[in-house]
């Protein structure tokens, strides 16, 4: 396991080295430390992610730019595609900017995100520490460094004659040289001038130690410093130059820059070499390949192995190389935990990589010849284990990844900590998703309108921009008549609808009833629900959970975290909670609106038809609808569509599933849905006349609607519906789709969440304006 981090006594020398580095103090302002005033004056906003322009002076490597790897034909990737999409949604909702798979020599996937592209270069943070390591190991292969195991003080004479005289490479290069570094913004401070320092060999020549070498891991700079100084002495070649001769010329790498401590001086070996992602690619490549790129050996096959052994200190880490199969705990680095890195184990037992500030990632996976790059920014979602066990399970599917973290993210990164509602527009805590794919869509019918317009719609508008609405449509009588979106939003923007997608959902059993993969209504769900053979919720039918009346105990709203509702919501198995739900009332005999209904349907949709959700979706609805693409969120990668909410849809799509109870399941003329189920959906159930299968009816009047037992919230209506047809999906903050077949009319409105809405209002102020239209001609 990972050594605990320990001060151990300091003795002669070096103990007076130690207190000799207290009493530093900042180095005079002249010309031979303008860098590092430069640095310590002009703070970046955050220190650990600085602007390029912060990083001055830089000098270039030498480079000579050659062919990438090979990428994979579309449909032909080793790598299932849909790991693929799920690594890019992960990356993207983790802040990141690039991701990089090469599997086999051959690129899988290569995408960039937030208007970043192949040729944006980036900073590789810590990444350039394993450069250093790689360019010790071209020293060792080139005969210039005979052993690891030989002391640094053989280059770094100015280390004799103390406790640093036996300090060796192998303990540089594992991160237990001795050295630890106390976090400071003094400019005085060792840490200042460690990082901000405008001459290396200064740095090295006073490097105290604060523990007795080989004996302990700490993260630190200091040994990093000393490196670059020891290559540059036995090769006789600036550190700059040998590793754009050693290394990026031989990769074929484009141009990058390295961070100077001055201008005119030496490279800092410990971070920052601006580069293009493909470049670390090839770096990567080159290691899992045991030191050669194309066929030209860089370092030693020996070398390369013996990076990635674990050290004596530290058992998860190699030479500047993280270790997979051993980083169970949280990784040390100066004195504290670093932030939530790895919460399970590695799937792959060879797993190692390169890892910088911010998340960024260069995992590698020999035995599957596999390579994962993750470029980015930091984000709480990050997690050192989640890419590679995401791709390494999508190539054994026997093995699972632990996606358990994800509640914790989920409930930390909530647009609203108050609601249970996920309203804000592809926000991080969806990851995963997957596509509904489409089918050739036309837009709907479009009529400019003297009727329906800004003027006769006033107060209806008033109303939508009050509760800042993103889009508000309006088709009546063949087409879209009115159509409204806010700044920054249009017809492609998918918001979130909440629990709308419960009515398609309600669509979508009726679909797999009329292919027979659902026997009847009245089928026992336990024929899906094996969980509860034998068992009296086995018993519940199909039909009671549509209706909502399946006499399952309703859960309370409460948002604590760790409580079984929020859970349910935000959990890695959406089904967990409700499978674990008790009876409370007869089946069939009382209303208890809840959404881990609605997710078991979804469990036994994919049961019954032996398919994806998404796919049938798209197969049964989705596509003969002529709706363009869509996306389900999954409770994790690969698993449940979350079919009680969270499906992202354009405005004009849900237009088009109001129009399936406008038009009794007909889409222009051709019968999507059985008419009957149509009807069925909009029945009143018994145990409440405002409700049908996984739809509310506006019909009879309720001036305040009621959810379930278990919470007290209600939505007013203040007045009867004008259309006594109307059917109404409903997600929660007034996300709507009203359609009433007796008025040729559907109404769509999707938005910011608001808990004010008034149910009959827009809806009885749009019906009064269509009526006036159809009666004045």
């Amino acid at each position: 396991m990972m050594r605990v981090h320990r001060l151990a006594p300091l003795t002669g020398l070096a103990l007076l080295m130690a207190g000799a580095a207290l009493a530093q103090t900042a180095p005079p302002r002249d010309a031979r430390n303008a860098s590092f005033w430069q640095r310590v004056d002009l703070p970046p906003a955050d220190r650990m992610l600085p602007p390029k322009d912060w990083y001055k002076p830089l000098a270039p490597l030498a480079s000579q730019p050659g062919p990438f790897l090979p990428a994979a034909q579309p449909g032909k990737t080793t790598v299932p595609a849909q790991a693929l999409d799920e690594a890019a949604q992960y990356v993207q909702a983790s802040n990141g900017q690039a991701l990089i798979v090469i599997h086999k020599g051959v690129v899988q996937a290569e995408r960039y995100f937030g208007g970043t592209d192949a040729s944006t270069q980036f900073s590789s943070h810590s990444f350039a520490k394993t450069l250093a390591a790689a360019s010790l190991g071209a020293a060792v292969t080139d005969g210039k460094i005979a052993s690891v195991d030989l002391p640094a003080s053989r280059w770094l004479p100015e280390w004799r004659g103390d406790a640093r005289e036996a300090i060796t490479l192998r303990q540089l290069l594992t991160m237990s040289g001795g050295f630890r570094t106390a976090p400071s913004t003094d400019p005085a401070s060792r840490y200042m001038q460690l990082h901000y320092g405008s001459d290396v060999e200064e740095i090295v020549r006073t490097a105290p130690l604060a523990y007795p070498p080989g004996t302990d891991f700490a993260y630190d700079n200091e040994n990093l410093q000393a490196l670059g100084l020891v290559i540059e002495r036995a090769t006789g070649t600036p550190y700059l130059d040998y590793v754009g001769q050693r290394l990026w010329k031989p990769l074929g790498a484009s141009g990058a820059e390295l961070l100077m401590d001055r201008e005119g001086g030496r490279a800092m070996p410990y971070c920052c070499a601006w580069s293009v992602p493909r470049d670390w690619a090839r770096v990567g490549q080159m290691l899992l390949d045991g030191g050669t790129w194309r066929g030209q050996r860089i370092l030693s096959e020996a070398f390369v192995q013996e990076m990635r052994k674990p050290s004596a200190a530290n058992a998860s880490f190699g030479f500047q190389l993280a270790l997979g199969s051993a980083w169970l705990e949280p990784r040390l680095y100066r004195a504290s935990a670093a932030q939530k890195a790895s919460l399970v184990p590695a799937l792959a037992p060879d797993l190692f990589y390169l890892s910088g500030a911010g998340g960024l990632q260069l995992a590698l996976i020999p035995s599957e010849q596999l390579l994962i790059l993750r470029v980015g920014k930091p984000s709480p979602a990050w997690r050192d284990q989640a890419l590679p066990n995401l791709l390494y399970a999508a190539l054994h599917p026997e093995r699972h990844a632990d996606w358990g973290w994800l509640y914790d993210w989920r409930m930390a990164n909530r647009p609203d900590p108050r609601s249970p509602s996920l309203l804000d527009l592809d926000q991080p805590q969806q990851w995963p998703a997957e596509r509904v794919a489409g089918g050739a869509a036309t837009p709907l019918p479009r009529r400019v309108s003297a009727c329906l317009n800004d003027t006769t719609l006033a107060p209806a508008l008033a109303e939508i921009q009050r509760v800042k609405s993103y889009s508000f449509l309006v088709w009546r009588d063949g087409a879209v008549e009115y159509e409204y979106y806010a700044s920054g939003f249009g017809p492609d923007t998918r918001a979130e609808p909440a629990s709308m997608h419960k009515s398609v959902l309600g669509l979508l059993v009726g679909q797999a009833i009329a292919d027979g993969a659902i026997p009847s209504l009245q089928t026992p769900v336990s024929r899906w629900l094996k969980e509860w053979a034998g068992d009296p919720r086995g018993a519940i039918t199909v039909e009671q959970m549509l209706q909502m009346a399946s006499g399952l105990a309703p859960l309370h709203f409460d948002l604590t975290p760790g409580s079984a509702y929020s859970r349910a919501l935000y959990g890695a198995d959406s089904t967990a909670v409700p499978l674990a739900a008790t009876l409370a009332d007869a089946p069939g005999s009382r209303f208890n609106y809840a959404s881990g209904i609605s997710q078991l349907l979804g469990l036994i949709i994919e049961r019954a038809t032996g398919k994806r959700y998404a796919d049938y979706l798209s197969k049964r609805l989705w596509q003969p609808l002529g709706a363009q693409d869509a996306y389900v969120t999954l409770d994790h990668p690969g698993g449940l569509a979350r079919t009680s909410s969270a499906l992202f849809a354009r405005p004009e799509d849900w237009v088009r599933l109001g129009l399936l109870f406008v038009q009794q399941g007909r889409v222009d003329g051709r019968q999507v849905v059985d008419a009957r189920w149509v009807k069925a959906m909009a029945t009143p159930s018994p145990a409440n006349p405002n409700y049908g299968y996984q739809l509310w009816i506006a019909s009879p009047h309720a001036p305040q609607r009621a959810y379930n037992s278990a919470t007290k919230a209600t939505v007013p209506a203040k007045a009867p519906f004008l259309a006594s047809d109307m059917v109404l999906f409903d997600g929660s903050g007034a996300q709507r789709v009203y359609a009433s077949p007796a008025e040729n009319l559907v109404i769509v409105r999707l938005g910011a969440g608001t808990f004010d809405w008034d149910d009959s209002l827009v809806p009885n102020l749009v019906t009064t304006v269509a009526r006036q239209c159809r009666d004045a001609r």
